[in-house]
């Protein structure tokens, strides 16, 4: 049976009031008929990110000899609001900024950017700095762009979709 793309948007569309809806508004009956979900599903991914010719692991080396730029990201999500969290080391600190203003601001290109911190790590730490904030979700390639821009390594933030 061929179904037009007008019937699986309307489709889509009418789901989507369904989820959006306050569980309190649908009956009991309706959400065993339906079997919608009553809490929310949260999805985790962990990427570490470094140099294809980097043959340090940065994420357990605390005193790495590479001056390469390094990273790891990972990224959080649930429903439209992703929150990302960066590590960095040995990034270009004229692009950097202080307090990370000049990733913040390229961050800032791929989407509203809220709850922005910024914490620098102390001697000991394998990680000069963390970054952390949340986006809309749908933003990594963008991410990855702002991390070459503000002075890291030169592969892509991967993140998660």
């Amino acid at each position: 049976m061929f179904y037009s793309p007008t019937y699986f948007w309307a489709l889509f569309f009418a789901s989507s009031f369904v989820a959006a809806a306050p569980t309190s508004a649908i009956s009991s009956d309706v959400l065993t008929a339906t079997s919608l979900p009553i809490t929310t599903e949260t999805i985790d991914s962990t990427i570490t990110m470094r140099d294809s010719d980097d043959t340090d692991d940065l994420s357990s080396t605390k005193n790495s000899s590479s001056t390469e730029a390094g990273q790891s990201c990972t990224t959080h999500y649930k429903v439209v609001l992703g929150t990302f969290s960066i590590y960095g080391v040995n990034w270009d600190m004229s692009k950097l900024g202080e307090d990370g203003a000049g990733l913040k601001k390229h961050i800032k290109k791929c989407s509203t950017l809220k709850e922005w911190k910024f914490k620098t790590e102390d001697v000991e730490a394998p990680w000069s700095f963390h970054a952390t904030g949340k986006t809309i979700i749908g933003v990594q390639a963008c991410i990855g762009r702002a991390v070459k821009a503000a002075g890291g390594p030169r592969d892509s933030y991967g993140g998660t979709t």
